[in-house]
């Protein structure tokens, strides 16, 4: 029996056929693909039956804005920074503080109070110039914050805020410190220091914590423009003096005034709530042929879209002879890097591939793309040689949803009633400790970054090798 070949197969496609998929289907059906996708009924055929096809199906490519983004870490951003061709990206955010329960301070402070109280914000890196000279404001916010994730506007929530301290920096400094140590107003310190005295149930609960002794701190750059902070940990540290009792190498006692710490950090367990600020939303996401663009943290995504009449042309067949496997589904994303001088973000590591409908339980479920791994795939890791992100095969994803929108008339015919929505977006990864092979956790991309996407009218090719067999 002769293969059957589409008549939009490309020639890679009938090079790959002859050289592989013939190999691949017909000699060890298993052999190249483990865990092919199957579209019908389940009676596995004989070898004389199987008919090998490739096609290429075209995804309609362009960019969508994403308008909030979800995360449960305590990474945020701080600054501004200005590219040529992605804008202008402005970020700042509110800090929650653990409650130490039942706090007391280790040693008695000298004078029975606190001496200077601090905003210490610790960052991992930058983006930008890192001599360039900013200031950071900070204040206390005095409204109720929402139990949310999502980044969002924070305008609401800095009525009344308090004005507590600023302090001037640059990224790169001549101690190859990566913090900032903003003194603040030590009314704060001595208030919690005085609760801590006074009122213990103060520190019983976060509740408690937050709605006597402090809310929060918004944190921002008020000037500076070029250097963008990732920080990774935001404390209240408290500073005081008290006497410790030491001997001398002569052997005589002595009483030495030493200085003690103590902070209130910023966790996992608390909401972090970030603000994006972006101007390039309406420049990029008009419709271009040639290109569509990825950006983070809070920007844009890429919308691959397979229309359902396409879908049901390719893999459904009304003559009910045949039941069609997808072997191989290989999808590649190609970057073309501008050529802008000045241009500083560059593209992220990982982009998550997922149906538009599942993105937000995604993240909120703190799902991997090894815990759905029927809808979810992560790219291959980027790098500036090869200048792609694939996905090596997503025929999983494709069955899946024919599976879920397949439809049958009285008459027997079949058709597909749903177009397949994806959407691809820079994600972070964590890997379990000693296997860098193994994905821990997936997270939005809470870091500066930018991809242009190379299409083709508008479209990006999918490439399918399937085998069909006659049913019995």
């Amino acid at each position: 029996m002769n293969p059957i070949v589409n008549s939009r197969t490309s020639s890679f496609f009938r090079q790959l056929l002859t050289g592989v998929a013939l190999v691949c289907t017909l000699v060890s059906f298993f052999g190249c693909n483990e865990e092919p996708s199957k579209v019908g009924g389940s009676i596995m055929p004989g070898e004389d039956a199987l008919f090998p096809r490739a096609d290429t199906l075209h995804l309609d490519a362009h960019s969508i804005l994403i308008d909030s983004v979800y995360d449960r870490s305590t990474y945020a951003l701080l600054g501004e920074l200005s590219d040529p061709l992605y804008g202008n990206l402005r970020a700042s955010y509110i800090s929650r503080f653990q409650n130490a329960y039942h706090y007391k301070t280790e040693f008695e402070p000298i004078g029975g109070d606190i001496d200077s109280t601090f905003l210490e914000i610790s960052y991992s890196n930058w983006v930008g110039d890192s001599t360039v000279w900013s200031k950071v404001t900070a204040y206390e916010i005095k409204q109720t914050l929402p139990d949310t994730r999502y980044s969002g506007n924070l305008q609401n929530y800095l009525k009344d805020a308090e004005y507590i301290g600023s302090h001037t920096y640059q990224a790169g400094n001549k101690e190859g410190k990566h913090k900032l140590r903003i003194p603040v107003n030590n009314e704060l310190g001595k208030r919690i220091y005085k609760a801590s005295k006074e009122h213990p149930e103060y520190f019983a609960s976060q509740q408690a914590f937050e709605e006597n002794l402090l809310r929060g701190i918004y944190v921002h750059a008020t000037t500076g423009n070029g250097c963008m902070l990732s920080i990774y940990s935001t404390a209240v540290v408290l500073s005081y003096r008290y006497e410790k009792r030491d001997t001398t190498k002569t052997g005589a006692d002595t009483t030495l005034i030493v200085t003690a710490e103590e902070s209130f950090v910023n966790t996992k367990q608390l909401y972090l709530h970030r603000q994006f600020e972006t101007d390039n939303s309406g420049r990029l996401l008009t419709p271009n042929p040639d290109y569509a663009y990825i950006t983070s943290p809070q920007g844009l995504a890429l919308s691959l879209t397979l229309s359902a009449e396409e879908l049901g042309q390719t893999f459904l067949d009304n003559n009910k002879k045949l039941t069609r496997l997808i072997n191989e589904a290989p999808l590649a994303l190609h970057i073309d890097p501008p050529d802008i001088a000045g241009s500083v973000i560059q593209p992220a590591t990982y982009l998550l591939l997922v149906p538009v409908d599942s993105l937000n339980n995604f993240f909120e479920m703190g799902e991997t793309e090894r815990s759905q791994s029927d809808i979810a795939y992560l790219s291959s890791a980027y790098n500036i040689t090869s200048r792609v992100y694939e996905f090596k095969n997503i025929s999983r994803l494709v069955h899946e949803h024919i599976r879920k929108h397949i439809q049958t008339a009285e008459d027997g015919t079949q058709s597909i009633d749903t177009p397949l929505e994806l959407v691809a977006l820079p994600v972070s990864r964590e890997t379990m400790g000693g296997n860098a092979g193994v994905t821990a956790t997936i997270s939005n991309f809470i870091y500066p970054s930018g991809a242009r996407v190379r299409l083709k009218n508008g479209k990006i090719a999918l490439g399918i090798v399937s085998t069909a067999y006659i049913k019995d």
